[in-house]
């Protein structure tokens, strides 16, 4: 039913098949870059990197592997917060949260452990628990009761994680020396924050050593994005305002004559990946609902992928964890989560963040199957 309308570079793929390493969405926007989230680095053979993440899988419960190609997988656990009240009143609501840890391939003999998202302690339990399955595949029989000790030196730093004195020394930096022209494009935006990152690097007072690149890049970014962000976002707004105003009629008219569960057939989502729910995919379609709540292009593609891996989870949950979804089978479930989120000025968000990001062309995967599925409600689907 659905055909995906971009060329073959940018076609859905099978996600359990193995690629090519310059085909694998690199997952870095996921990370949650000030929760304090940690990372590990482990010797390994990579000659045997499909064993090492087969005997991860078998030692990870309650996490699940939703995500598992020839470089990388990811782990996710799905956690429920209880209700909370207090003399008759609520406070604390009940909520899920979820851990998400990347396990990946860096090069020929090393393993990152990345907790990209989620309680910082669970992720760190669990990720000792990945790094003694990975120990005991190489058959080197240690527990490792601090794998911090073992790896490399640094390796627990967050490059994202600013304190708040960093943060001051280096946005005073730049208002004393960055100037932003009244009109600027995307591309000169992202030329702006490379030349001051390339600036930044010179000052020893600003830096420390061990902080690496985009602990940089991403505080000028959000500083500049800061002052220009309105303005930024009203010029995609009206560029791209008659493409939205063609999504939001068709939805409308979708939602006043079918039922929801007339529009779940039509767009024929397997039963399989259905979950017993009042709005199935729920969570994704929250999380879509959160992107107006930033304004640098790097976080807003973190939060577009967290749908497509609470997404992947989900339907990897309700197929009773036997096989993982593949990209046929996604697209009509994020069609149906573009249709009932109802975020206003999706497309012109999506272009926004499109037009910035230049060198993780992979990850942007998900802005180019979000567009597929608003011009499909829009364009090709019946009333």
């Amino acid at each position: 039913m659905l055909q995906h309308s971009e060329s073959d570079d940018h076609s859905p793929v099978h996600v359990i098949q193995f690629q090519d390493k310059n085909t694998e969405i690199e997952s870095e926007a996921l990370w949650d870059k000030e929760d304090a989230q940690q990372e590990y680095h482990i010797q390994i053979n990579s000659d045997r990197i499909l064993d090492i993440f087969q005997s991860i899988e078998t030692q990870i419960h309650p996490f699940n592997c939703v995500y598992k190609t020839n470089q990388q997988m990811i782990v996710m656990y799905k956690q429920k917060l209880s209700t909370l009240k207090k003399l008759g009143y609520l406070i604390c609501k009940s909520e899920t949260k979820y851990c998400i840890i990347l396990i990946k391939l860096e090069n020929h003999n090393s393993l990152l452990i990345k907790s990209l998202k989620g309680d910082s302690e669970l992720n760190d339990s669990m990720m000792k628990r990945i790094g003694n399955a990975i120990y005991q595949f190489s058959d080197k029989n240690q527990h490792l009761s601090h794998i911090d000790e073992i790896i490399h030196e640094d390796s627990r730093f967050n490059p994202f994680h600013l304190d708040s004195l960093s943060v001051a020394m280096i946005y005073k930096y730049l208002q004393d020396k960055i100037e932003i022209p009244e009109q600027i494009t995307m591309k000169q935006i992202y030329n702006l924050i490379e030349k001051e990152h390339d600036n930044i690097k010179k000052e020893p007072l600003l830096i420390k050593q061990q902080q690496v690149s985009q602990f940089h890049i991403f505080t000028i970014e959000r500083f500049i994005f800061n002052k220009i962000f309105d303005q930024m976002m009203n010029y995609y707004i009206e560029k791209y305002q008659e493409r939205q105003n063609q999504v939001d009629l068709k939805k409308k008219q979708l939602k006043e004559k079918y039922s929801k569960e007339d529009l779940i057939k039509s767009l024929e989502i397997k039963n399989q990946y259905l979950p017993n729910s009042d709005i199935p995919y729920f969570e994704a379609i929250n999380e879509l609902k959160l992107i107006n709540l930033y304004k640098t292009p790097t976080e807003m593609l973190k939060q577009f992928q967290y749908v497509l891996v609470l997404i992947r989870g989900v339907a990897f949950e309700c197929n009773q964890k036997e096989e993982i979804i593949a990209m046929d089978d996604e697209l009509p479930i994020l069609i149906w989560i573009a249709l009932i989120s109802d975020v206003p000025n999706l497309y012109a968000k999506i272009q926004f963040v499109d037009d910035y990001i230049q060198e993780i062309e992979n990850e942007k995967r998900i802005l180019t199957n979000l567009r597929v599925s608003l011009d499909y409600i829009s364009k090709e689907w019946k009333l």
